[in-house]
C-alpha cells in the first residue's frame, strides 16, 4: 500500500515533467532574492509610535489608579482610627475599659478590655 502511494505521489509531482532551469535563469532568480534582501529595512516593533503612546498611555492609567486606591485606603484607615479614640471610654470610675467600632456598613463592634484576666 505505501508502495502505491509512493508511485502515485511520484506520478502526480509537476515539476517531476519539468527540466531544470538553465545556469542564466537560476542566476538571476537568486539575484533577485538578494536584491530584495538588501532593499528590506530591519523594522524596531518597540519604538513603533501608535504601540509606545499606549503603553505609556496604560501606565499613566495604572499609576493614578494605584494612587487613588491608596489614597482612599489611608483616608478610611484614618476615619477608622478616629472612630476608635473618639469611642474609647475612660476608665477613671471601673478597672475595665470598653471600646466601641462601628463599621461603615453599620456593624457595631465592643471589646472589654479587663485587666484582671489572666491566661
Amino acid at each position: 500500500m505505501t508502495d502505491d502511494l509512493n508511485r502515485q505521489l511520484r506520478d502526480a509531482d509537476p515539476l517531476a515533467r519539468e527540466g531544470e532551469l538553465s545556469p542564466d535563469t537560476s542566476e538571476a532568480m537568486r539575484r533577485a532574492v538578494v536584491a530584495s534582501l538588501d532593499d528590506a529595512q530591519p523594522r524596531n516593533v518597540w519604538w513603533n509610535a501608535p504601540a509606545l503612546a499606549a503603553a505609556v498611555g496604560l501606565a499613566a492609567v495604572v499609576a493614578v489608579m494605584v494612587a487613588f486606591v491608596a489614597r482612599t485606603h489611608v483616608a478610611h484607615e484614618a476615619n477608622t482610627d478616629a472612630a476608635v479614640e473618639q469611642t474609647a471610654e475612660p476608665a477613671a470610675h471601673s478597672q475595665t475599659r470598653q471600646v466601641q467600632f462601628q463599621t461603615p456598613g453599620g456593624t457595631k463592634i465592643v471589646w472589654v478590655l479587663n485587666p484582671d484576666l489572666e491566661f
